[in-house]
């Protein structure tokens, strides 16, 4: 991996020594200069405009709060989203979704021209964030996408310290004559960090609010975690066929993806009192798991002569092998059905031109033999999107689903945890959410699930199951007002509900107020906008985290507090760079002691922060 590593830095130093000697001379407002679709059936699927976004509201806060308390550690998942799992076998769902890549979030471009954006940032206690984007089509049939992740950060805390990169480049080719082609990436994820099992004493007092927090005993200072993982994938199309676009089509697609995945958790000295439960052969632990997974899909795939109908019926095998103290071998084959219509509406009347564009994708798959037979996903996503002046956009969501458990809830053998064939029912899902949005700064969003048999890890982190229906509710709400063309202010509401808090941990409510000053100044060169951001998580238990398994747990013993995190911030954009300026938790020590959101771990202290981004179009 080191190698790997020096490679990508020695390519990134060259880029940006070669982008920095040349002049910046053109800058793109066309918004169709980018079009990109993320993996998924790649052949059927649509390409969309995905212009970079230029706005400052938001560019203070890129890097999503984690509420471990420092980039690049795990993190819990309290807030409702929706999300989609592909349908199989899996092994455990790793907390760090902020700081790797995955199959989901690779995209394939189509771009009018290259472009790059370079982004870093930088603040107390040696936070270094450096982010890479590239991507180029050759000649109209090669389209090679590139990105490039790299952070790091020594916290407030004894044994804090974390380093991220995650890495993946995707590429994507349509031979001339359109009869052939292939979509393929490759992606490498690398997170490390040490593990100190949080504050010793779980959280702080009044006297130590304002103390070095390097001084205060945390629960491990020997233990240390390092997973990474490797993916690629290589999917080629052929037409079967002949004629132009005017007719329809009939593709053959193949597609293989590989992977490998290493959790390695280390700790050099056991101590009882830093573990629930344990059984160890040694005085040291170097628990580590191993994943491989092998995907091949072969699929008939079918474009209406007008595009507006897409169609694909595919079988698909997969092999996931599992390298613990005991070996595990899994197959599965599985049946998959996609269907997706579009279409463009015009009127034109002697008042107003309106567009109307409609898009509808179904998803149907089905295990039919193999370690999750019987399982199944149906999903459907709708969206309108109403192009004109206030460009409103709905969409809907629906996913119902049933999967088996998740590996690590039935199996698992380690220095510090043991069970094995828990024999868990599968878990029974549907998730709807509805989604309206507009150019005109307002936003709603309204997410439902309802689960049965829901798996969880109990108050000694050990796997359990309640057998009854769980309900969930998430209701957001976003508002934009901006006054005398300069003073304006911001509000999102979240409310969050469960039927069974018992199991499920959420703050029931979520506020985020912002009070900012925007402008256009220095002969229309600079746009600012500086103001003051207030974030509010009601109180809430919230879960404990098991650094030998990765894994939040119930506890009952701690609560969060009313705290106001308040950050003062100062965005800039002066074409083609944007930076901001911030202080993040600009009242620590003033309003209380609890800023906390998993015992033990606190967000950081009053930190300054500042970042810069700069696009290329040449």
């Amino acid at each position: 991996m080191k190698k790997f590593e020096a490679i990508v830095v020695i390519f990134i130093l060259s880029f940006f020594t070669t982008k920095t000697l040349l002049a910046q001379v053109k800058y793109s407002r066309d918004s169709s200069y980018i079009k990109s679709k993320t993996e998924t059936n790649n052949l059927i699927s649509n390409y969309k405009n995905n212009f970079p976004d230029t706005a400052i509201e938001k560019f203070h806060v890129l890097i999503p709060l984690n509420f471990m308390g420092n980039i690049g550690l795990p993190n819990p998942n309290y807030l409702l989203n929706y999300n989609s799992l592909p349908l199989g076998f899996n092994l455990l769902n790793t907390p760090y979704f902020n700081d790797r890549f995955t199959r989901n979030k690779i995209e394939y471009l189509q771009t009018k021209g290259p472009y790059a954006n370079l982004m870093g940032i930088a603040g107390s206690r040696t936070y270094q964030v450096f982010n890479l984007h590239f991507t180029n089509t050759f000649k109209n049939k090669l389209n090679i996408n590139l990105k490039f992740n790299r952070n790091s950060s020594k916290g407030f805390y004894r044994n804090q310290q974390t380093f991220t990169n995650n890495f993946y480049t995707s590429l994507n080719y349509t031979a001339k004559n359109k009869r052939s082609g292939f979509y393929a990436y490759v992606l490498a994820n690398t997170n490390k960090h040490f593990e100190n099992g949080g504050l010793l004493s779980d959280t702080l007092s009044t006297n130590n609010v304002l103390q070095l927090k390097e001084v205060l005993q945390v629960r491990n200072s020997t233990a240390n975690r390092k997973n990474s993982n490797m993916d690629a994938m290589i999917n080629p199309w052929f037409r079967l066929n002949k004629g132009g676009d005017s007719v329809a089509k009939h593709f053959l697609q193949f597609k293989t993806s590989a992977g490998f995945d290493i959790l390695k958790f280390k700790d050099a000295a056991i101590n009882r009192s830093n573990y629930l439960i344990f059984y160890f052969d040694t005085l040291k632990t170097r628990d580590s798991i191993a994943y491989l997974t092998l995907h091949n899909t072969t699929s008939y795939d079918f474009i209406s002569k007008n595009n507006n109908l897409k169609f694909s019926i595919g079988y698909k095998n997969e092999i996931n092998k599992v390298y613990q103290l005991q070996d595990s071998l899994f197959f599965n084959d599985i049946v998959e059905v996609r269907v997706s219509n579009s279409k463009a509406v015009f009127t034109n009347d002697s008042l107003k031109f309106k567009k109307i564009y409609l898009e509808n994708n179904f998803y149907g798959g089905y295990v039919f033999f193999g370690t999750n037979t019987g399982n199944y996903k149906l999903e459907d996503n709708f969206e309108i999107n109403f192009l004109g002046k206030w460009q409103h956009k709905l969409a809907l969501d629906l996913l119902a689903e049933q999967r088996q458990a998740d590996y690590i809830f039935n199996n698992w053998i380690s220095n510090h945890y043991q069970w094995w064939n828990n024999g868990y029912l599968p878990t029974t899902t549907f998730k709807a959410n509805f989604n309206y949005s507009n150019a005109k700064h307002f936003g709603a969003n309204v997410f439902v699930e309802n689960r049965n048999n829901y798996l969880y890890f109990d108050n000694v982190a050990l796997p359990m199951q309640y057998n009854k229906a769980i309900t969930t509710l998430g209701i957001n709400l976003f508002a934009s007002i901006t006054l005398l063309k300069h003073l304006g202010i911001s509000i999102n509401q979240t409310i969050q509900q469960t039927s069974n808090s018992v199991y499920v941990r959420l703050p029931q409510s979520v506020s985020t107020a912002k009070l900012f000053y925007t402008g256009v100044l220095a002969k229309g060169n600079l746009q600012l906008k500086t103001g003051l951001q207030v974030d509010i998580f009601s109180k809430f238990y919230p879960y404990k985290y098991s650094p030998a398994t990765q894994v939040f747990y119930l506890q009952e013993n701690t609560e969060t507090g009313f705290y106001p995190y308040t950050t003062a911030y100062i965005n800039a954009r002066i074409k083609p760079v944007n930076f901001f300026i911030k202080l993040e938790n600009v009242l620590q020590g003033f309003v209380g002691k609890d800023y906390f959101f998993v015992p033990g771990y606190y967000q950081p202290d009053r930190a300054f922060r500042f970042g810069l981004a700069w696009q290329f179009f040449d």
